[in-house]
């Protein structure tokens, strides 16, 4: 039934199965608020291509692209991708790197309603397997010229394994037999009947726009749709809290998969209309080049491991002038370093796939500033905190859990009632798994980050869900029990240890014994463990359960032995 809600003409939409919307009253008030606008991402994004048309979209040494050029490219290539057989509303692995090439299938696939499931270049057997058949994939996007892996045939042999795959699109590195180029595909169509073949593509407020990956905190992760208006919303707040125009160039070293860089940096500097400059390795010389001929305003400085590229491009001659903001994920100490090291306006923030953004705002009290990692991106977002294991709200000023839900805070996962069920609250907050204290400053609540209650290591911005590492592990024929528990590095963040008990007839088990049996499981690379420790008995709580602050407290004073402290 339709209703009228601020004058707006509303009903409780359809999506696709498996996506879980908001109950309707509190749907329809998001709505009535102006907190969801009925608009599509995809239409907003084109919009901002054509009143942006000579503007830089994507900068990239050697290459740029207009949002005219943008523009043209990706619609014959969104036409290209129809006439193949996808249809609006079909879902596509993305394992691609960082490169320009990225950005022009990404955005064509919105174009073509098609729906982008995020993954990296470095998942393997194991992940692809599952994302491909739990979000019944129809492609796989791929780079043909990554020079540290054969992704192209890893495609196919994904393809010829699994019945839902039926196309393998590559970019670069040569056409091979069974395989459809990118841009080849784009020379079927010229501007105008790729707009004219476009034009029946139609985008609801409420379908999927992309499915993201949650840090898997249970098992392996899980898909979170995003939502077009939702991801609309997020992305024009980050446009006003954070004042991006049109004129601003902003400079990310990070996956450009990963929600944190979608959501907080390309994404909206898209919409706003600025550029994107692209790096295409890591490296202090790299950055120098970029910082030197792009000359961004905004660096997006999503992991503190980076810091080190930077300072070495500025040993190398890199000039930081043109450098007007800096955006800094992680603790409120190293937005400080930032600060102090470039001197200019910092956003430290808070961000987790499933919707949740802390920001402090301009005209914040300095306190929130220095204390804290600032306040809710929406208005209408609740945040609480929770004592751990309870829905009893804590006071102000107590550790406990963060529970959140907001006009783009995820309703539930997709297709998990499992997982759902665990994960939110009997009132739909969402369980952050994260400790937060909320401290009242000035007119409003703002967060200070406490830790983790969640199993989770995260390595370099990676978040690594240590049961799923465990699990993969048991199936080792020497191993009886594991743990994998963390360990500080001061470029990543933390490094994960595996603390193994073997079976009592075993061999010694070595970490090139452990990688080599991981690497033939197909586990991606990154969730591998970078030590092993064998122990005769795992630490255990008195309940029983595995003890890791125990065990973490043994190997911390290992390491320290290790290196003569």
């Amino acid at each position: 039934m339709t209703e009228t809600y601020g004058g707006i003409a509303f009903s409780y939409p359809e999506t696709l199965p498996g996506v879980i919307l908001p109950p309707e009253s509190r749907l329809k008030k998001y709505v009535e608020l102006g907190a969801l606008p009925l608009k599509s991402l995809a239409s907003e994004l084109r919009d901002s291509f054509e009143a942006h048309a000579s503007n830089i979209a994507i900068w990239t040494t050697g290459k740029t692209y207009t949002y005219s050029e943008l523009d043209e490219l990706s619609d014959r290539i969104a036409a290209a991708l129809l006439d193949v057989g996808l249809r609006p509303g079909d879902r596509a692995i993305f394992q691609m790197r960082s490169t320009s090439d990225f950005y022009v299938a990404f955005i064509s696939c919105l174009k073509a309603g098609i729906v982008p499931v995020c993954s990296l270049s470095t998942h393997r057997k194991l992940e692809i397997d599952y994302l491909a058949t739990e979000a019944q994939a129809k492609a796989h996007f791929v780079d043909g010229d990554d020079p540290r892996f054969d992704l192209v045939a890893f495609a196919c042999e994904t393809r010829d394994r699994l019945q839902t795959v039926k196309h393998v699109i590559t970019v670069n590195g040569g056409e091979r037999e069974g395989v459809q180029s990118l841009y080849v595909l784009a020379e079927q169509f010229d501007w105008s009947e790729a707009r004219a073949r476009l034009a029946d593509v139609q985008f609801a407020p409420f379908d999927p726009v992309v499915f993201q990956l949650s840090g898997g905190t249970t098992g392996v992760p899980k898909i979170i749709p995003r939502l077009q208006c939702e991801y609309l919303e997020s992305w024009r707040l980050t446009i006003e809290r954070l004042g991006y125009v049109p004129q601003d160039k902003i400079f990310m070293a990070y996956p450009p998969i990963h929600n944190a860089a979608m959501g907080c940096c390309w994404g909206p500097m898209l919409l706003a209309g600025g550029t994107v400059v692209v790096p295409t390795d890591l490296s202090g010389a790299h950055f120098a080049e970029i910082l030197n001929s792009a000359e961004p305003t905004w660096i997006g400085q999503l992991i503190s491991g980076l810091t080190p590229y930077f300072k070495e491009a500025e040993q190398l001659g890199g000039r930081f002038a043109s450098v007007r903001a800096l955006f800094q994920a992680g603790s409120v100490e190293m937005a400080d370093q930032a600060r102090d090291w470039l001197g200019v306006e910092t956003w430290q923030m808070f961000g987790m796939t499933e919707g949740l953004y802390l920001y402090p705002r301009v005209g914040d009290p300095d306190e929130a500033w220095a204390r804290t990692l600032g306040r809710p991106l929406s208005d209408h977002d609740e945040v609480i905190i929770l004592e751990p294991g309870t829905e009893r709200e804590l006071p102000e000023g107590e550790v406990g859990e963060m529970a959140c839900r907001g006009p783009f805070i995820l309703s539930g996962y997709y297709n998990s009632p499992e997982r759902n069920g665990e994960a939110f609250t009997s009132d739909g907050f969402y369980r952050s798994g994260d400790l937060m204290v909320r401290l009242r400053i000035g007119e409003h609540d703002f967060f200070r980050f406490e830790g983790r209650i969640k199993d989770v290591i995260n390595r370099g911005g990676e978040k690594i869900n240590a049961t799923e590492v465990e699990n993969v592990i048991l199936r080792h024929p020497s191993v009886s029990q594991v743990a994998v528990v963390a360990y500080p590095c001061e470029r990543l963040g933390e490094r994960g240890c595996a603390v193994v008990v073997l079976e009592n007839s075993s061999e010694p088990l070595g970490l090139e014994d452990l990688k080599d049996f991981l690497e033939e499981i197909g586990l991606a690379k990154f969730k591998w463990p970078e030590r092993v420790e064998i122990v005769k008995a795992l630490a255990l709580t008195k309940a029983g359960k595995p003890d890791k602050a125990e065990m973490q407290r043994i190997l911390l004073e290992t390491i320290m032995v290790d290196h003569g402290v």
